[in-house]
């Protein structure tokens, strides 16, 4: 098997199947393989399947071999690898976990300048200007985008590519 082969199943080992209106359908995860790795290409090229990846839960399905080792590394990392999902006393706030797409697309895209809003309309961020550590400008606040993305999708994920900034600054 060639390594760019061999790295491909070494990390993307569960793919879901997206249906008529763009939706991961959770009941339909396939396994990467060997034999099948050509095929599931192909469909992940015409968003078909689509890689995936962990919401945390009681009984969400996991990978095998690499991708589990580091969606478990991930998991510790973030001090969640002993967490208890099922909250006896508020059964609601169980969950089950589900995976999502690692990918998504998004339609209907357009981008405008808008003026800028009057001061008195704007947050203390905006009156104390940009400090240290962070990266703004004033002036690129004036852009109004518009899109569409499934259900599930984020749209502040989305906008973070176009503005490169922390997440903490969103």
């Amino acid at each position: 098997m060639s390594e760019s082969r061999q790295s491909i199943l070494d990390v993307f080992l569960l793919v879901g199947r997206i249906d008529d209106v763009g939706q991961l359908d959770t009941n339909s995860m396939i396994t990467v393989e060997d034999r099948t790795l050509p095929r599931i290409t192909r469909n992940c090229s015409l968003n078909r399947l689509v890689v995936t990846g962990q919401l945390p839960g009681s009984t969400v399905m996991t990978p095998n071999g690499t991708p589990k080792d580091i969606e478990q590394a991930v998991l510790k990392d973030m001090g969640l690898d002993d967490a208890d999902w099922q909250v006896e006393k508020i059964p609601r706030l169980s969950t089950k976990g589900t995976r999502r797409p690692l990918v998504t697309t998004f339609k209907e895209f357009q981008f405008e300048p808008v003026p800028i809003a009057g001061l008195e309309t704007m947050g203390e961020k905006w009156h104390d200007g940009v400090q240290a550590g962070q990266r703004w400008h004033p002036e690129g606040a004036c852009i109004r985008f518009r899109f569409t993305l499934p259900s599930g999708s984020y749209a502040t994920t989305l906008l973070r590519e176009f503005m490169r900034s922390p997440l903490s600054q969103l």
